[in-house]
């Protein structure tokens, strides 16, 4: 293989990793966000609060897209198997 075609290669799965793992960081982000001021309206400063419900939020979305998430990389595994060939 080239180096060229090695080190896009390295750019693109980087890229995909990054695509892949937007959404449940968002939702991770927006569920820590409300809880952040929930706990400030509320005046509770327990650190561990926020972490069972991020857990949730993020289990739960990560079911919902186990069937598109898992197509993407079959997907783009195929193609980096089918360029080494």
């Amino acid at each position: 293989m080239d180096q060229n075609l090695i080190a896009q290669q390295v750019i693109e799965g980087l890229v995909f990793a990054g695509l892949i793992s937007v959404i449940p960081l968002s939702v991770a982000m927006v569920v820590g966000i409300l809880l952040a001021i929930l706990q400030s309206a509320t005046q509770i400063q327990e650190q561990t609060l926020t972490f069972l419900p991020k857990l949730i939020a993020v289990g739960f979305i990560l079911l919902i897209l186990i069937p598109y998430l898992g197509q993407e990389l079959v997907e783009y595994t195929e193609g980096i198997l089918n360029q080494i060939r």
